[in-house]
C-alpha cells in the first residue's frame, strides 16, 4: 500500500508531462541465477571482499565453459560488478578490478558476435559500464573512457528508450551527472518512475536503483518525505549503499 501511494503521489507531481513506457528486458534471465542473485546482494550490502570473491567464484564454476548468449552475459555482468566492488566497496583492490575488466572486455567481444537482433539491445549498455569503470580506476588518466561511457548510453538511450538496462542506465547519467556534463533530475525522474510502473517486470537490483534513483532525485527537489520514503523501500532490498544512508542522515532519518 505504501508504494502504490507514493507512487500516485509522484504520479500527480509529475503529471501531466510523464508518458509511461512499456518496458522490455534481455537481461531478465538473470534473475534466475540464484547465485548472481546472492553476488548482487554481498556487493550492494558491503559484505567484506573474501565473502564476495567466493560467490563470484562459484558462480564461474557453475557457469562453466559454456559459450551460450545467457551464460557470457552472466559472467560478463558478474565480471562488471565485482569490478566496481573492487574501487567503490569498502576494501579497494586496483590490480583485481583491472584484471575482471580486462576478463569483461574479451566476453563483450564474444557477446557481440553471437547476439540477435533483440539481444543487441542492451550491448551498448554493456560497453558503456565497461567504460565507466575505466573511468572510476583513474578519472584524470581515464577521462575519454568516461566520455566514451556517456556519448554510448546517449546514443543507446535513443535507439531503445523501452529497454530496462539502458534506460535505467541514462537516467542515472541524468541524475549522478554534474550541471556541466548534462545533469537533468526532471528528465530522470520521469524515467525513474516510468520504470517504476513496470516494477513487477524488474530484478531485485533495478527496483533497488529505481527507487534510490527516485529518492534522490525527490531528496534534490526539496520532497524530503517522499524521498525518505523512497530511499528507505531502497534499503529494504540492499542495505549497504553509502550514498542513500548519508542522504537519508542529510534528510533527518
Amino acid at each position: 500500500m505504501k508504494r502504490v501511494v507514493l507512487l500516485c503521489a509522484l504520479l500527480c507531481l509529475l503529471a501531466p508531462s510523464l508518458l509511461v513506457a512499456s518496458f522490455s528486458d534481455e537481461l531478465s534471465f538473470l534473475q534466475d541465477s540464484e547465485l548472481y542473485c546472492s553476488l548482487m546482494r554481498k556487493i550492494w550490502d558491503r559484505e567484506d571482499m573474501q565473502t564476495c570473491i567466493d560467490v563470484y567464484e562459484t558462480l564461474y564454476d557453475s557457469v562453466g565453459d559454456r559459450s551460450d548468449w545467457e551464460s557470457l552475459c552472466i559472467r560478463l555482468k558478474a565480471d562488471t560488478a565485482m569490478a566496481r566492488y573492487c574501487i567503490e566497496g569498502p576494501k579497494k583492490n586496483t590490480p583485481n578490478a583491472k584484471t575482471l575488466l580486462k576478463d569483461a572486455e574479451s566476453l563483450y567481444a564474444r557477446i557481440e558476435k553471437c547476439s540477435s537482433s533483440e539481444q543487441q539491445k542492451v550491448l551498448g549498455a554493456m560497453k558503456s559500464d565497461i567504460k565507466s569503470i575505466h573511468y572510476l580506476l583513474s578519472p584524470v588518466f581515464n577521462i575519454a573512457s568516461g566520455l566514451d561511457s556517456t556519448k554510448i548510453i546517449d546514443k543507446e538511450y535513443i535507439k531503445y528508450p523501452d529497454e530496462v538496462t539502458v534506460a535505467l542506465m541514462y537516467a542515472n547519467r541524468r541524475l549522478y551527472a554534474p550541471a556541466i556534463g548534462g545533469k537533468d533530475t526532471e528528465e530522470a525522474l520521469g524515467i525513474y518512475s516510468s520504470l517504476l510502473e513496470s516494477e513487477e517486470k524488474l530484478s531485485e537490483w533495478d527496483r533497488f536503483s529505481v527507487l534510490s534513483g527516485l529518492g534522490m532525485c525527490l531528496k534534490e527537489k526539496g520532497c524530503y518525505d517522499e524521498a525518505a520514503a523512497y530511499l528507505e523501500l531502497a534499503m529494504d532490498i540492499y542495505h549497504g549503499d553509502e550514498a542513500i544512508i548519508e542522504a537519508l542522515k542529510e534528510i533527518g532519518e
